[in-house]
């Protein structure tokens, strides 16, 4: 896989081919996994490099999921969703964090969905191995 939009996919893959040796699963191992993010300034690739870490790592047997949390989600394009599906694909309610207020009257923000339940309920299978969680979109802008 070599295109113009990233010519740094060799690269990328040998790095990982080193990264993901401890990140297995098995039967009688401990589950270890990786988490990465990727962070950039506007336009300087970040959507790209974070599709083609999860493609590669679907590819080679790990179960990745890809968050998009992007005020302008375009990370479904970038692991191979057409543009017609990915146009379709839920963001997550905005219901999902509830105020809490302690005796102090500290406020903070908890998940109304118990945490394990959080990808298996609105994580969207788009290839084998990958699930896509899209944030979702600001109301207008500024909001995001």
């Amino acid at each position: 896989m070599r295109t113009t939009a990233c010519p740094l996919t060799p690269t990328i893959r040998a790095g990982l081919a080193h990264a993901s040796r401890g990140c297995e699963t098995g039967p009688h191992s401990r589950r270890r996994c990786m988490k990465v993010a990727v962070a950039g300034k506007g336009g300087s690739g970040k959507t790209t490099i974070a599709g083609t870490l999860a493609r590669v790592m679907a590819e080679r047997g790990h179960r990745v999921v890809a968050i998009d949390d992007d005020s302008n989600p375009n990370l479904a394009l970038t692991i191979g969703v057409d543009t017609a599906q990915a146009s379709k694909l839920p963001g997550l309610p905005r219901d999902l964090l509830e105020e809490r207020t302690d005796a102090q009257g500290v406020k903070w923000l908890e998940l109304a969905v118990p945490a394990e339940d959080f990808i298996d309920r609105f994580g969207v299978p788009v290839r084998d191995r990958l699930t896509l969680l899209v944030m979702g979109q600001p109301n207008h802008g500024g909001s995001g």
